[in-house]
């Protein structure tokens, strides 16, 4: 009953946040660049002791050289001092996050950014290679040089872009990890991941991508420990907020995914498509209570949107229709209700929500909705509701098959048979394919007493394509169902007797044969109990019930062997004793 359409999932969202870790984020500059990754050299800030340009003078020479690595491109100095320029700012006074914000503005996804300390006799570089996007730092391990002259400056640069590679390896290893987390190659992902890993173990991006692979994977124990660590470094982390949430639902923490959910919608409170995702990704994991308040809670600050009540109930109906956790499965599990409903108030609200949505879109409403509606009311047994709803809806679409077959199912319930022919004659005049109309129709006319239309039918049924097995096995379900186990036995035997033409399959023919007989049996029983003064008329009758029996007995093969030699002996004693009362009697 849950429906995922138009709704991306966690895993998806996530890739969605990511974005192309290595190439341009706009189409404008990955053309300009040929689809190199832009890099913003920041001039290493110098201490003192420390001569003051030397810092720009590394940063020239570094800059120079990038254009050496075939996926890399340096901002021209020029430019950088434009965007200054522009924005007003002293690039002296700009720290690492100025630093970076200036990178995203710019279209750069990596920074270089470090430091030139007077050490000793020395001077201590510290650099780091920063993503844009994520903050996540590639750090190169601290060197020393003599001085601060242009071997110096050379000597810097050149270790920096010896560290570089390591930078450009690591980065890679991160984008494989994505493209193959995309193609769901989980494995291979992995492998990625565990690379850049070791290049730099603090990897947010490369963490978060490792959970994401988990996920995936439905190693949920795995995953949570690298997410947690991701919101914990970054709590505005929305990507890793949801994936978090999503795991500690599938691990049955639904207080905590909740949590999570409430902080992760807080980023986009009004966002339709965020909380449709969020309550599918609740009700996937089992959660349908959390699910529907957070839908609720859409639907208080906009009431007007149809997709919200919608899904509210989806949600409902499926968690008014689904066996309670830990009750599905297993050899001590309950029989489903008769009704098929576990939770009546679920699947009321699901109505409400359904009829909500009729309200807002009209006859925009799709067939699969109002047929939703229509099953939630019978399945709750209000068949009078039902009706009137089917009956609203054909006002606004009339030539709706799906909605007339819907009626004829109401009907059908309501034992107003004949009505529910008329409302198939109708889906067959709209749709003369329409699925299973004709044997439907069938059932309903036989059900009606109108044996040789229904048998009609079914031959029609049969002759474009219905395999005449699945209409004999229809016709022992639906009679045992409907009507044996109610003890309706000469209803029921009209349906097996009927379904004795079609079948051709021996195991079918055999059960029906064997279900007319005891049907023919018990009629006579109950004739028998009624008839304490030996009459004549209904000693007759009876006779006539139990002379079917063995007949038919004798074609039912080996279904129910013991209880065939049961009824075998009990029905002899049966016909004696009837003989002897018309006898007596007549």
């Amino acid at each position: 009953m849950l429906r995922a359409n138009a709704m991306k999932t966690p895993l998806l969202l996530t890739m969605a946040a990511f974005g192309l870790l290595f190439l341009a984020d706009t189409p404008e500059a990955a053309a300009q660049q040929s689809g190199r990754a832009r890099v913003l050299v920041v001039p290493l800030q110098t201490g003192t002791g420390v001569r003051s340009n030397f810092g720009e003078k590394v940063a020239d020479e570094v800059r120079k050289n990038i254009s050496d690595f075939p996926t890399m491109a340096s901002i021209e100095e020029k430019e950088v001092k434009a965007e200054l320029k522009r924005l007003k700012l002293n690039e002296k006074e700009l720290g690492a996050v100025q630093w970076r914000q200036l990178a995203g503005r710019m279209n750069a996804q990596v920074v270089m950014y470090g430091t030139v300390a007077r050490n000793g006799s020395g001077n201590a570089v510290n650099v780091a290679f920063i993503d844009a996007k994520t903050g996540d730092e590639l750090a190169v391990p601290e060197f020393v040089v003599t001085g601060d002259g242009s071997s110096e400056v050379k000597e810097s640069a050149t270790t920096i872009l010896t560290a570089f590679e390591r930078h450009v390896e690591y980065q890679q290893a991160l984008l494989f990890c994505q493209d193959y987390l995309q193609a769901e190659q989980y494995e291979d992902a992995l492998r990625n991941c565990e690379k850049a890993l070791e290049m730099n173990p603090g990897s947010v991006s490369a963490l978060l991508l490792r959970g994401s692979i988990y996920v995936g994977m439905e190693d949920w124990d795995k995953a949570l420990p690298d997410l947690e660590y991701v919101i914990e470094v970054n709590p505005a982390e929305t990507s890793a907020l949801q994936l978090v949430a999503y795991t500690h639902a599938h691990l049955g923490n639904m207080e905590r995914a909740t949590e999570l959910y409430r902080e992760y919608l807080n980023f986009n409170p009004e966002d339709v498509e965020v909380r449709l995702s969020v309550a599918y990704n609740l009700a996937s994991a089992g959660g349908h209570a959390e699910a529907i308040a957070l839908l609720h809670e859409g639907i208080a600050i906009n009431d007007t949107i149809a997709e919200l009540w919608k899904y509210l109930g989806d949600v409902a109906l499926n968690k008014g229709t689904s066996a309670p956790e830990g009750e599905a499965d297993g050899p001590d599990a309950p029989e489903a209700p008769e009704s098929g409903v576990y939770d009546e108030a679920a699947v009321r609200l699901a109505v409400e929500a359904y009829e909500r949505v009729l309200e807002l879109k009209g006859e925009d409403v799709g067939p699969e909705l109002l047929q939703n509606v229509v099953a939630a009311y019978l399945a709750i047994g209000d068949y009078d509701a039902a009706l009137q709803f089917v009956d609203r809806a054909l006002a606004m679409v009339p030539d709706n098959a799906a909605l007339w077959s819907s009626k004829a199912d109401v009907l059908g319930r309501q034992e107003r048979f004949d009505e529910a022919v008329v409302s198939l004659d109708r889906v067959l005049e709209i749709d003369p394919t329409y699925l299973n109309a004709v044997l439907r129709r069938g059932l309903f006319r036989l059900r009606g007493g109108d044996t040789e239309a229904a048998k009609e039918d079914f031959r029609a049924a049969v002759a474009s394509g219905s395999d005449p097995n699945i209409i004999a096995q229809q016709l022992l379900a639906r009679g045992h169902r409907d009507h044996f186990r109610k003890k309706e036995y000469a209803a029921a035997i009209g349906m097996f007797m009927a379904g004795t033409e079609f079948a051709t399959e021996s195991g079918v023919l055999d059960q029906l044969y064997f279900f007319s007989a005891y049907g023919y049996y018990q009629q006579g029983v109950g004739i028998d109990k009624g008839n304490p003064s030996e009459q004549c008329a209904p000693a007759r009758r009876a006779l006539a019930q139990f002379q079917q029996v063995t007949p038919n007995l004798q074609k039912s093969g080996d279904v129910q062997r013991n209880n065939q030699g049961q009824i075998r002996e009990s029905t002899d004693v049966y016909v004696y004793r009837q003989q002897q009362i018309i006898r007596k009697s007549c």
